[in-house]
């Protein structure tokens, strides 16, 4: 029987073949298997984020698809991994729980795996599978002992019963944003925009995609 890893978010976990499992689940998350059977190596990246913002902690690059993907491809290729025989699966990218419209407007999932689609493209990377988006959540599993893959659709009929109308109160989010320390000149900007008269939820949105760690604030607030 083969050992499981499970794959946090904002980790990967790379190898030879052997007898092992690893797996992933994802909400917003992105996921992305990398194998090339010839010379029988491959990795599963669990993707939190897709692009760090301005004085983010470089300890922790692989939370973003941006700085981490060039790590994982390194560590593929130390293993002998050559990108001519890459393959990769990308799945995950959902939009979870009660849907609010600033969820749709800061669509984190969707723009990660557009950074990750966008960053297999330009180094030439064979993409056999994507199931990205949508309203429920996936597990996916990869085998290093014979190198298949499998993408399961978690909370399918929950979503098909989903209406995504919940809308988060401002007072919330500014709320949110002062608990954050120290408080960026973004999320400075933000609350000066709550406090407004002529305020609009696109508007503050926009605003919001700049940080990366406010966005999962205000993405936790909301589900």
């Amino acid at each position: 029987m083969e050992r499981i890893e499970n794959i946090p978010s904002g980790q990967y976990f790379v190898s030879k073949a052997g007898n092992v499992m690893a797996q992933a689940f994802l909400g917003s998350c992105v996921g992305l298997i990398v194998f090339d059977k010839e010379n029988e190596v491959g990795g599963l990246y669990h993707i939190l984020l897709p692009e760090p913002s301005v004085g983010y902690d470089e300890n922790f690059v692989e939370k973003y698809a941006k700085t981490g993907l060039p790590l994982f491809f390194n560590e593929l290729e130390q293993l002998g991994a050559k990108k001519e025989n890459m393959q990769a699966v990308v799945a995950g990218g959902a939009l979870m729980g009660d849907v609010t419209s600033l969820d749709l407007q800061l669509d984190i999932g969707g723009r990660t795996s557009d950074v990750v689609l966008s960053y297999l493209k330009e180094n030439d990377v064979e993409v056999i599978r994507t199931e990205v988006g949508g309203y429920f959540g996936y597990k996916l599993t990869f085998s290093f002992k014979n190198f298949d893959y499998n993408i399961e659709v978690i909370g399918k009929d929950q979503a098909q019963e989903h209406k995504p109308t919940s809308i988060v109160p401002l007072e919330s989010i500014d709320k949110v944003i002062q608990r954050i320390k120290p408080i960026p000149q973004i999320a400075l900007k933000v609350i000066r925009m709550i406090h407004s008269d002529d305020v609009s939820m696109r508007a503050i949105g926009k605003e919001i995609r700049q940080d990366q760690v406010l966005t999962a604030r205000i993405i936790q607030l909301s589900n």
